[in-house]
């Protein structure tokens, strides 16, 4: 008897090891990898493509983007384990940390009569150590913190939300006065609700991501090496990556991009509205050719915005232009912003243009290789004394870990004409090494 008990009890231990529960529990360790999806598989190999996280307009913070859209890919390090049934799974956050916002992940399918909820924790650093030459002065050099990130998303159904901190300087941008001197201070850069209607349309209030700078920075994927023109130019900041307001995004059929309207107060996450008047900004991002699966990573981007900022009112007008070939592997693009006023003057007009590269080129080698190239010719009014600048960075790094990259990075700044005094400091040489990484979990269930 004792023989057939034990020839039983293995035979039933065999058949429930090889069953698989309805509900079988996920663990997902997932690292977004600015190369491919704000862009940014394990290692050389090549990334899975993130679930409803695609399309470079999710670079601004939009979610529920289709799988046949140029895809955001994100590198992840998956274990699978079975479980007995529950309605909770644990996986990975498909953020962006090359972009100027993360991304958003869908709630787990529920079955018919529930509703799914999810909650989504995340941070992301960029820290560098930066040695600088510049220009008439002795050399310096020092190690700065260009990026500390924390955010939570919360989900239930088709209700999200985002709360995103930030790290900045308390005595920077032109404060005269900072908090504990000059100390490293929080402050929030995203606090929105929004909602998805119709499987297509998303709607956002509160502090929320603006639109043309996320576009260009998702397809360029290496937000840790240098930002987007507009973004910051030097100086210049033609465009905030986040302001009051609320938004529009409805994603087009069959994958070929998406459409979306912003209205805001203009001044920037970092003011208060000064005056009556408001900016609206209109974003067109298509895959014309989304239908041929060898060119869908094509993707073409225009943008506009119509604003006002500053008490007086002025013109901050925007067009904005850009062509590029967004494959994970492999990145190309040109952009062109035509700005109409410019630091708080409604008369200055500049004309930016700017062209970027990246690559993964080998499959057994986490090599990365990067360059951006801006060129911003300032004044260009009729009458106006012109001037201009370049900028230019060059960088070669490596996948250490899923979660990890780091690179070691050139760079040149080259002012002409009256901004060589006007801008002080800002003809330089740099030599960076720069280390990027994220980190992002989601719970979810339903109920």
């Amino acid at each position: 008897m004792g023989m057939k008990h034990a020839l039983a009890i293995g035979a039933l231990l065999f058949v429930v090891a090889r069953a698989r529960p309805a509900h079988a529990q996920q663990v997902h360790v997932a690292a977004a990898d600015a190369v491919t999806g704000g862009g940014e598989g394990t290692g050389p190999s090549l990334p899975e493509v993130a679930p409803a996280s695609a399309g470079p307009l999710d670079a601004e913070g939009g979610n529920d983007a289709p799988q046949d859209e140029a895809p955001r890919l994100v590198p992840s390090l998956r274990t699978e384990r079975a479980a007995v049934p529950a309605p909770l799974v644990v996986d990975g956050a498909a953020g962006a940390p090359a972009s100027e916002t993360p991304g958003m992940l869908d709630p787990q399918p529920v079955g018919p009569g529930t509703t799914a909820w999810s909650v989504a924790l995340g941070a992301s650093l960029i820290t560098e150590y930066r040695l600088a030459f510049p220009a008439g002065g002795e050399w310096f050099h020092e190690f700065d913190l260009t990026r500390g990130w924390a955010w939570i998303d919360l989900r239930i159904g088709d209700v999200a939300g985002r709360v995103l901190f930030e790290t900045t300087r308390a005595g920077g941008e032109g404060a005269l006065v900072g908090v504990g001197g000059d100390s490293l201070v929080v402050r929030a850069r995203e606090a929105w609700v929004g909602e998805r209607l119709f499987r297509r349309l998303d709607l956002r209030v509160g502090l929320i991501p603006t639109l043309t700078v996320n576009a260009l920075s998702e397809p360029w994927a290496m937000r840790a090496l240098a930002p987007v023109g507009l973004r910051q130019f030097g100086p210049l900041e033609a465009v905030p990556p986040a302001d009051l307001g609320a938004s529009a995004r409805l994603e087009l059929p069959e994958g070929f991009g998406a459409l979306a309207a912003m209205y805001s107060n203009g001044d920037g996450y970092r003011a208060r509205e000064l005056n009556r008047g408001k900016t609206v900004e209109l974003l067109a991002q298509i895959h014309p050719f989304a239908w041929v699966p060898e060119v869908r990573p094509l993707v073409v981007t225009l943008g506009y915005q119509n604003g006002s900022v500053g008490t007086g009112s002025a013109r901050a007008d925007r067009l904005v232009g850009a062509v590029a070939w967004a494959d994970p592997r492999l990145g190309l693009g040109v952009e062109g912003s035509l700005v109409l006023g410019l630091e708080d003057r409604g008369d200055r007009e500049a004309l930016l243009v700017e062209a970027w590269a990246r690559a993964e080129p080998f499959d057994e080698v986490p090599l990365l290789i990067a360059a951006r190239y801006g060129h911003l010719s300032l004044d260009t009014q009729a009458g106006a004394p012109g001037s201009s600048a370049s900028t230019f960075t060059g960088a070669v790094g490596a996948r250490v870990a899923p979660p990890l990259r780091a690179f070691v990075a050139f760079d040149a700044r080259l002012p002409e004409g009256t901004l060589d005094s006007a801008w002080t400091g800002f003809e330089r040489w740099n030599v960076r090494i720069v280390v990027e990484g994220q980190l992002a979990g989601r719970l979810s269930g339903s109920f």
